[in-house]
């Protein structure tokens, strides 16, 4: 048997095989940042597809540190809901999902398509 399709363990997640999604941008997401149908649809057809380790693309965890339309949000509970249906989904489908995150840094000087009045936040530098 190939040992690609063989289950693998990370931790103590146990994944069905050892193909791995990467995180990758749809825009799938309604304007807000909720999950939609068409998200849910993406992501289960490529678990139909054979994919052990789902990894979700990334989220926002602050409204002000969005990068782009229609990115998904992790910023408020009101989220949750369409989260809790999509992770639901990939597991029912027999794969492990994961998440990413991250937010647009203070510095930079392009202009966003993404207005809002607050500055994003970040994660305190470490400590040497």
């Amino acid at each position: 048997m190939n040992v690609l399709l063989t289950p693998a363990r990370i931790g103590t997640v146990e994944i069905r095989n050892r193909i791995v999604m990467p995180p990758m941008t749809t825009r799938l997401s309604d304007e807000d940042g909720h999950v939609t149908d068409d998200t849910v649809n993406y992501y289960m057809a490529r678990v139909q597809g054979g994919v052990g380790l789902v990894t979700v693309e990334m989220a926002s965890p602050t409204k002000a540190g969005r990068h782009r339309r229609r990115e998904l949000g992790i910023y408020d509970d009101r989220f949750l809901p369409g989260l809790a249906r999509l992770t639901a989904a990939i597991r029912a489908g027999g794969a492990t999902p994961a998440s990413t995150s991250a937010a647009r840094r203070r510095w930079r000087r392009r202009r966003s398509p993404i207005r809002c009045s607050r500055s994003p936040t970040r994660p305190s530098s470490p400590r040497r």
